[in-house]
């Protein structure tokens, strides 16, 4: 079952969720999340995301936050470098 986007939410609410089914969001929470964890923005580090990110164990939309800290769980938290 596909959950659509909402196009009437934008601004922070719709930054909460992540939908595996819209390209442009997926894209951009990878880029955001290799970023701000000091990884490569590379096509190799966005391919190993992505595939985590895909095999979620989710129906729909994904909370942000949860996403975030399955990703830490499994790569480890990097600290950013000042």
């Amino acid at each position: 079952m596909t959950y659509p986007d909402n196009k009437k939410i934008i601004g922070p609410l719709d930054r909460q969720w992540v939908s595996r089914t819209e390209d442009y969001e997926l894209r951009d929470f990878i880029d955001a999340y290799l970023a701000s964890r000091d990884y490569a923005l590379n096509d190799e580090s966005r391919a190993i995301v992505r595939a985590d990110v895909l095999a979620y164990p989710a129906h729909g939309p994904i909370a942000r936050v949860d996403l975030v800290a399955h990703l830490d769980r499994k790569y480890g938290r990097q600290r950013r470098r000042s």
